[in-house]
């Protein structure tokens, strides 16, 4: 697996950059680390102390990924996703929803108007179509005035 991830690395150095070697930067750093002055005795003592730690550490994540695996596998497993600004995106959508229902009773109450006034049955009625007409332009004021606040149109 380690070869095959490095043949992978070679390649995409060699098509990002012809004349460079993963060898020569391995070869480089090897040559670094052992003629650094690295102390390798404190070096080797945190690897062994790591290596120490790795079954109990292995052991724990092995039981915990078997506990995972058997509520899966039993269908209790919950997955719970919180997006941090979903408040925002609700109040968002909350208030332009409410902006085009207000919009569509404005029309209907404009195209009602407009149906009133053009049968021509008489005063009573035309009144009620220009009484619907001043009702329009104050819930179409009323809105823009609540746009215009909002500072978000």
């Amino acid at each position: 697996m380690l070869g095959k991830g490095f043949l992978t690395v070679e390649s995409v150095l060699a098509a990002l950059s012809p004349g460079i070697s993963t060898m020569n930067i391995a070869a480089n750093y090897a040559s670094r680390r052992i003629l650094g002055g690295g102390d390798i005795k404190r070096e080797a003592a945190e690897f062994l102390k790591e290596l120490c730690r790795f079954p109990s550490s292995a052991l724990k994540n092995s039981a915990k990924l078997s506990r995972l695996l058997d509520a899966a596998q039993a269908g209790r497993l919950t997955v719970r996703v919180e997006n941090a600004r979903q408040d925002t995106l609700t109040d968002t959508v909350n208030r332009m929803v409410n902006r085009i229902v207000f919009g569509l009773v404005l029309a209907a109450l404009i195209i009602g108007s407009s149906v009133v006034i053009s049968s021509d049955k008489g005063s009573a009625v035309s009144a009620v179509g220009v009484a619907g007409y001043v009702g329009a332009g104050i819930m179409g004021f009323r809105l823009l005035i609540s746009i215009i606040k909002s500072n978000r149109f």
